[in-house]
């Protein structure tokens, strides 16, 4: 388990709130809706708080202020890619969300398409990665001069919730233009094998427009990224999508990471300030990757303050606590020192970022007393893989975590009499999450019934309209518990036993 005092660390759980609860005392909010959301650290808070502070607009001036606060917005760039060990900060491109990063691409890839090209989804799929290629589909075949393109499904097995992947190979062709597929199911939880998807698209056949062989292939990394190591390289995928708010960082922050050679044969679907280095009336001069893809100013605040929140879970899954105001002089070197060398270690110049990490003058004093306690600190800095090491760590730690509380929710839940949990029962097979419907109760009681214990859950489709419609319960929905880094065992005991005493209480059992 992670170390629980990070739970200090977020006002959201340590609130004390008066709710309406069945033995009506006050009581801490067990926060289990964070495959929708996450809560915000305070290090990520004050961040945000201090850049607003100091903020001004980026790319167009060059007082203190402006380029200070543009100096921050481009290192998230470069910490995204440090995340996912992209070759370049130059293949990470910010937007609003994951949805708004595929239709990026969906959109992007408008022109490319011809008649009788296919597309190849998944029935694991959110509606985030659905609903843009059959608005793009939809598009196409109503134009003046109609492309007629195809969707193709690939199923999965309702028993355990894996991808048929032999249907699915059979599904991609020379005429599969991508396949786009979920990196962790927020329904049931699956990871597909993305490295046997990408295998697929590398030998379909396809050719692209500039001539090179085989499928594009994208991952909704939604649910996937807070809290798994990956390794874009490694899985060798062309596009991977997630968001910030889903862990631990403000909302509006969608990452898009796009392989170099993909994202130059991406047309540009929107236009704008910021994205020119000149403009005619008859013609566009892009700037670089990833400001044309860019347009008119950016979310400067929230980009600042994911990077803070990327450091900050990859210190959680470390085992490196924050700062904190009164700490002994031996406490405060070793935390700084522990943050100072993960901020260095995301920092690592990714392609040819410009601007090289320098420890803080007011931390210099505490950088310098802790590497002369751990002189070994400064060789590891200078590994070349170094980073992506740490990143690695921090993330299994993290899935370990997620893992280890999903499986005391999986054997406790699975107890409750009339309780169904879709997905696999092995939680060592899925995400942080576990879905689930009570026979006889709707959904939407159950939902409201966990409420008024404190436990805040979701219930509903969760948007995995053909994953639901496969079970028969597209109407009805599942009720679903999503975990993350704060949850705790004693949570989960917890809401099991409530969940008990709801189906028992409706049942008359």
């Amino acid at each position: 388990m992670l170390d629980a005092r990070i739970r200090n660390f977020f006002p959201f759980l340590n609130r004390q709130t008066i709710l309406k609860t069945v033995n009506r005392k006050e009581k801490e909010r067990i926060a289990f809706d964070n495959a929708a959301s996450t809560q915000v650290p305070l290090p990520v808070l004050e961040t945000f708080l201090n850049a607003t502070v100091d903020y001004a607009n980026v790319h167009r001036s060059a007082y203190d202020a402006a380029r200070l606060s543009g100096m921050a917005m481009e290192g998230t760039y470069n910490t995204a890619a440090n995340l996912v060990n992209a070759s370049s900060w130059q293949e990470i491109v910010l937007g609003p969300n994951t949805t708004g990063m595929i239709n990026l691409v969906a959109l992007g890839l408008r022109n490319q398409f011809e008649d009788g090209d296919n597309i190849v989804l998944t029935e694991l799929e959110h509606s985030s990665n659905v609903g843009p290629w059959i608005g793009l589909k939809e598009s196409l075949a109503a134009q003046r001069s109609p492309v007629h393109i195809e969707l193709r499904l690939a199923p999965f097995d309702k028993a355990t919730g894996e991808l048929d992947y032999e249907r699915l190979a059979s599904l991609v062709d020379r005429r599969t233009r991508i396949i786009s597929v979920t990196g962790a199911s927020n329904f049931l939880g699956v990871k597909p094998a993305l490295a046997t998807i990408a295998q697929l698209a590398r030998e379909s056949g396809h050719i692209r427009p500039d001539g090179t062989r085989g499928s594009l292939f994208m991952v909704d990394g939604a649910q996937l990224v807070p809290g798994a190591h990956v390794d874009v390289q490694a899985i060798g995928c062309d596009f991977l999508a997630w968001s910030s708010h889903k862990m631990a960082a403000p909302v509006g922050i969608g990452c898009l990471y796009a392989k170099t050679s993909a994202l130059d044969a991406l047309g540009h679907p929107i236009h704008g300030g910021g994205m020119y280095t000149d403009l005619y009336p008859d013609r566009e001069c892009w700037r670089e990757h990833p400001w044309d893809f860019t347009a008119g100013t950016p979310p400067i605040l929230s980009i600042i303050a994911y990077g803070e929140g990327i450091r900050f879970l990859i210190n959680t899954g470390l085992g490196n606590l924050p700062v904190e105001n009164g700490l002994p002089r031996e406490q405060l070197v070793d935390r700084t020192g522990k943050a100072l060398v993960t901020e260095q270690l995301l920092s690592r110049p990714s392609g040819d970022f410009p601007h090289q990490y320098l420890v803080p003058d007011e931390l210099a004093p505490l950088w310098k007393e802790y590497t002369s306690l751990h002189p070994d600190i400064l060789p590891y800095l200078e590994e070349e893989d170094a980073p992506n090491t740490a990143v690695e760590s921090a993330m299994n730690s993290v899935t370990l975590h997620l893992r280890e509380i999903t499986a005391l929710a999986i054997e406790g839940l699975s107890k409750v009499p009339g309780l169904t949990i879709y997905g696999p029962l092995d939680a060592e097979k899925r995400g942080g999450l576990v879905a689930f419907d009570i026979e006889g109760i709707p959904t939407p009681e159950v939902g409201q019934a966990l409420s008024t214990y404190g436990i805040e859950t979701r219930w509903g489709h969760h948007c995995a309209y053909f994953a639901h419609d496969r079970y028969g319960i597209k109407n009805s929905g599942s009720v679903r518990m999503s975990f993350y880094i704060y949850n705790t065992p004693e949570e989960v005991a917890y809401a099991v036993d409530a969940v008990d005493k709801i189906s028992r209480l409706a049942r008359q059992v």
